[in-house]
């Protein structure tokens, strides 16, 4: 899968551990496989000092052998954004708060930009924040989405998710009231950098430093940008989009590479 030498490193493990890196893994779908490969491969070329943990919902459990599994969510959880918010609410109680910093991760996300790490702690210690987390501008949103949410230890103690009940709603760009997973905490905004798109919210970078699929673990469809862009086709249709994942698995240097511009 990827050419030789390529996203190889080694991470050498201390104790206590810095980074606690949590990746939530989600239904059946054939592709977990592949976004656990791509995972693994990019945390071990990008990150220093960490530990791996999955929380799982809905999983073959047997995918995630010689891996550690923080948690399974049970079966009769809500469903929609209330199930994503269910298992970021759990992950925050059973990690160890004694981590220096967490990540937690979507099944279709990863890091891609060495360095990272040191670099988002300097940039939100200079602008006074203990989260991190892309804000999808480019799907009308105004939330830190949790496709990578970075937290710092002042952080993690201090969180506090948006309330489960039906109630609580977030209000996008155009003034719709949607009900979406996120943290009541004031986060450093990871906006788009994609210099080339094949998408509009799919396939998508972060901050030049986290690289997101987008609907990796279902049927990806994407309905807010046609409520902005009602005329236009359905990009999920095109052939860019549907190549990504083969390019992903062949060469995913590469093609993160020609969606940074490089």
């Amino acid at each position: 899968m990827f050419r030789e030498g390529q996203l190889e490193r080694k991470t050498i493990m201390k104790n206590p551990c810095k980074l606690h890196v949590i990746a939530v893994y989600y239904g059946k779908s054939n592709l977990n496989s592949l976004w656990l490969r791509l995972q693994q491969k990019f945390l071990a070329y990008t990150t220093k000092n960490y530990r791996f943990s999955v929380y799982i919902n809905d999983c073959h459990e047997s995918l995630f052998t010689d891996i550690d599994i923080l948690g399974v969510a049970p079966n009769d959880i809500p469903h929609g954004n209330g199930n994503h918010l269910y298992c970021l609410k759990e992950i925050i109680k059973l990690v160890d708060q004694n981590d220096d910093t967490y990540l937690i991760l979507d099944s279709d996300c990863f890091p891609i930009q060495q360095g990272w790490q040191s670099l988002l702690l300097n940039v939100m210690s200079r602008n006074g924040y203990q989260v991190a987390a892309p804000v999808r501008a480019e799907n009308l949103d105004l939330f830190p989405h949790p496709c990578a949410m970075f937290i710092t230890n002042k952080g993690m103690k201090t969180l506090e998710m948006i309330p489960s009940n039906k109630h609580h709603y977030n209000t996008n760009l155009m003034g719709v009231a949607l009900q979406e997973p996120t943290c009541n905490h004031l986060a450093f905004p990871l906006l788009r950098s994609n210099q080339v798109n094949i998408h509009p919210v799919g396939a998508a970078i972060y901050y030049n430093m986290f690289y997101h699929h987008g609907g990796g673990s279902r049927h990806p469809k994407f309905y807010r940008y046609r409520q902005y862009l009602p005329t236009s086709k359905c990009f999920e249709e095109t052939l860019e989009w549907k190549s990504a994942l083969e390019h992903l698995e062949s060469d995913p240097l590469a093609y993160i590479a020609k969606l940074s511009g490089n």
